[in-house]
């Protein structure tokens, strides 16, 4: 089953590369997801394990979660952006730990660690409120496997349906404690950009 993300159509006039690359925003293999194992925790809801192969964590003096877009780019949040190194972890579930993440009936591979070598923010971004989107460029280009697939991205400016709620994943706080080791999920509604400012 193919699943199209609802974030943003990519902004055509972002220069992605040295102009000797040409940047495919639709990955003929995007959306698709082997989830075959869910998993329950007290208190939340842990991410279905092979649910989420887009998911990328970006490590550095900022952590953030990203979606995988290409073989080569990662979009994320501009206020990800830092001035120190960047490395984004795929096919990762459990951050705590660098070894093989496994239940009683299944096991992901080791995660693979790529080095950002761009980080592209949106020209305008100024607060998280407005324009906060940006392209961290990896160091090479990944080879898709079932846990590393990218999202699907609208590549025209129709319209989209109102849509009223959305599916998050990542390993942000879920709470008043600190970040999650790891990937949640969890569903939100939409809010109007006014009272989204309101905070």
């Amino acid at each position: 089953m193919k699943i199209v993300a609802a974030i943003v159509t990519l902004l055509s006039w972002l220069n992605l590369g040295n102009g000797q690359e040409v940047v495919t925003f639709l990955e003929p293999t995007c959306g698709v997801s082997l989830s075959t194992i869910h998993l329950k925790v007290i208190g939340g809801q842990m991410a279905n394990m092979f649910a989420n192969p887009w998911m990328a964590l970006i490590v550095s003096d900022i952590n953030c979660g990203g979606s995988l877009i290409t073989d080569r780019f990662v979009l994320t949040a501009a206020h990800c952006i830092s001035h120190h190194p960047a490395v984004v972890h795929l096919g990762d579930f459990d951050r705590s730990t660098t070894a093989q993440y496994c239940t009683r009936t299944a096991c992901m591979p080791r995660a693979i660690r790529i080095p950002v070598d761009a980080q592209i923010g949106h020209p305008r971004f100024v607060n998280p409120a407005e324009n906060d989107i940006a392209l961290f460029r990896l160091a090479w280009r990944v080879q898709f496997t079932d846990f590393i697939r990218p999202i699907c991205l609208l590549t025209n400016y129709n319209p989209l349906p109102q849509m009223r709620f959305f599916t998050v994943t990542g390993w942000g706080a879920t709470g008043h404690g600190k970040g999650s080791d790891v990937l949640k999920t969890t569903n939100l509604e939409q809010v109007d950009r006014s009272n989204c400012a309101e905070g």
